[in-house]
């Protein structure tokens, strides 16, 4: 029997039924749901990656956020800044290394 996208999606959660937003985002895709233009970062990633957003033409300003199941609450969790252009993107995304350690961010256009 073939699986449904739902179900299909399940298995590729990194938290078994606790999804964070890069893979509900992905759930949403899959669905024919537009979301934001994103790039997950991993938890501690080298920033250099940014620069690809830049080459790629991504959309700014940016807004970068903790990305975590852990995380439910982010505005409220200091784990969302917003407005960034690409100056400011690293430093962001660092702080939100320190403010988070293990999570990863997700970097959206606004």
């Amino acid at each position: 029997m073939k699986k449904t996208i739902l179900e299909s999606w399940k298995e590729t959660l990194s938290v078994p039924g606790k999804p964070d937003e890069w893979e509900c985002k992905k759930l949403l895709t899959n669905i024919g749901v537009p979301v934001p233009k994103g790039v997950l970062l991993s938890p501690g990633k080298p920033i250099g990656k940014l620069s690809d957003l830049v080459i790629r033409g991504f959309p700014f300003p940016a807004a970068a956020k903790v990305c975590s199941s852990e995380v439910l609450h982010k505005t409220e969790k200091g784990g969302v800044r917003l407005n960034l252009f690409e100056q400011d993107l690293p430093g962001a995304v660092e702080s939100l290394y320190t403010a988070f350690p293990g999570a990863a961010v997700l970097v959206e256009e606004m």
